[in-house]
């Protein structure tokens, strides 16, 4: 092999070495991209899955404090009757 022939493959290696590095290099950068947009959405995901159990939570929220207020009606009603029973004379022990 010549010296130029061989200064030729050198030149040749070396551009296709640098080449090689500019891909990787994109890759690289691209891998990175990827990266950080997946954690991007896995973030976006979970702050939307809070968000919903949050209002899933208020929902029970008001639920429970309906629920409750209907119950104490309730209650209050049944202490009315027993008061009315009572003043009537109608107690089992009176």
């Amino acid at each position: 092999m010549s010296s130029s022939s061989m200064e030729d493959s050198t030149g040749e290696a070396k551009a296709a070495l640098a080449r090689l590095e500019t891909a990787l290099d994109a890759l690289e950068a691209a891998v990175d991209r990827a990266n950080s947009g997946a954690a991007e959405k896995t973030l976006r995901d979970e702050r939307q899955a809070l968000i919903s159990r949050v209002r899933e939570l208020e929902t029970k929220s008001r639920d429970d404090v309906r629920l409750r207020g209907e119950a104490a009606d309730a209650v209050r009603a049944a202490l009315q009757d027993l008061r009315a029973i009572e003043a009537q004379g109608g107690g089992a022990n009176g």
